[in-house]
């Protein structure tokens, strides 16, 4: 899996804090459960169109829909550190080391505090 382009999208109020991010294979489940490891994961593999949201917290949060080729990342703190935080999650992925991740359908990835 990797980032094909990074596009900047302007709010409503013309800030540049969203950007649309293209991969150059469409995110599946191996993938969703990677970013499970990686920050605050919470997964709806049951819904028609299966939604995730993965939570870096002081740097963002990325949600899409698994198979589709890009996904949203919003970014809540400075965002080049942002932008440099998820380029590493998604650096981090290797298809090979398969699917570890104790993610379950609806829940989130973190144990309860």
């Amino acid at each position: 899996m990797k980032i094909v382009e990074i596009q900047r999208l302007d709010d409503c109020l013309g800030r540049s804090i969203i950007r649309e991010v293209h991969f150059d294979e469409p995110i599946d489940s191996a993938f969703i459960k990677h970013l499970g490891h990686c920050g605050k994961l919470s997964y709806f593999k049951e819904f028609a169109r299966p939604f995730f949201r993965l939570e870096l917290p002081g740097h963002c949060t990325f949600k899409g829909v698994e198979g589709a080729l890009s996904g949203r990342l919003v970014l809540t703190g400075d965002p080049d550190l942002a932008v440099s935080a998820f380029r590493q999650v998604v650096t981090r992925f290797d298809r090979s080391q398969g699917d570890r991740s104790k993610v379950t359908s609806g829940h989130k990835s973190h144990p309860p505090q």
